[in-house]
């Protein structure tokens, strides 16, 4: 039978260039894989890249609702405590408000102070402030005879509102509190410093900064 048989239909081009006729028999590939004849015939290849892509398209989704599953069948819970407490943190009270760590007094620890230790630390407080009498402001005020000094001791310089509002003056335990953590003592300072653990630490320092003045005021009693 020749491929085109009637001149009324349009036959698809593909049949329109192939040549001959249909010839019966099991042979006949137009009977079993339409698209394996003609010139446009096809391998299956496409159909093989359709399956890759179906796969693909087919993991993303077990995926997913792996995913999601996992986040309905999961609830972590919160540690009543850590499982590895950090020393200087502060710890958590019952309601859960964190109760701030104590600090330790530093008049006993003025004694024995290493005022050269004192002025080591004190060099990385050099950034933001100056030491020396008569000396500039910087980031912070200057700190020349600041201990027993009021808390805005510095007529010049623009403090925080924080620092306005604290009333009083840098006796040795206002600074030792400050010195271990500014933000606790003043929420608001401009004071980024994050604070000196250590209790001799801070003792050495202050025992420097009471050197740095006219007129160093007595130690506490005791001492």
């Amino acid at each position: 039978m020749p491929i085109e048989p009637s001149k009324a239909f349009a036959f698809a081009s593909a049949l329109v260039i192939e040549a001959g006729g249909w010839a019966p028999g099991p042979g006949n590939c137009i009977y079993c894989r339409p698209y394996s004849a003609g010139p446009y015939a096809s391998d299956g290849s496409l159909m093989e890249s359709n399956k890759f892509y179906a796969a693909i398209l087919l993991a993303g989704v077990l995926a997913m609702i792996a995913i999601i599953a996992s986040g309905m069948l999961v609830h972590p819970e919160e540690l009543a405590k850590p499982a590895y407490p950090i020393e200087g943190a502060a710890t958590p009270a019952a309601g859960g408000e964190a109760k701030p760590a104590e600090i330790e007094p530093v008049a006993p620890l003025l004694a024995k102070a290493d005022v050269d230790h004192g002025a080591q630390l004190a060099r990385q407080c050099q950034a933001c402030h100056n030491f020396a009498k008569g000396g500039p402001n910087m980031v912070g005020p200057n700190l020349w005879g600041v201990v027993a000094g009021p808390h805005d001791h510095k007529t010049d310089y623009a403090y925080s509102d924080a620092m306005k509002a604290f009333k009083g003056v840098w006796d040795y335990e206002s600074l030792n509190k400050f010195i271990a953590h500014p933000q606790g003592l003043v929420p608001g300072t401009k004071m980024g410093f994050a604070g000196l653990k250590k209790p001799q630490d801070r003792a050495d320092v202050i025992a420097w900064l009471r050197q740095q003045s006219d007129n160093p005021p007595p130690l506490p009693a005791g001492n």
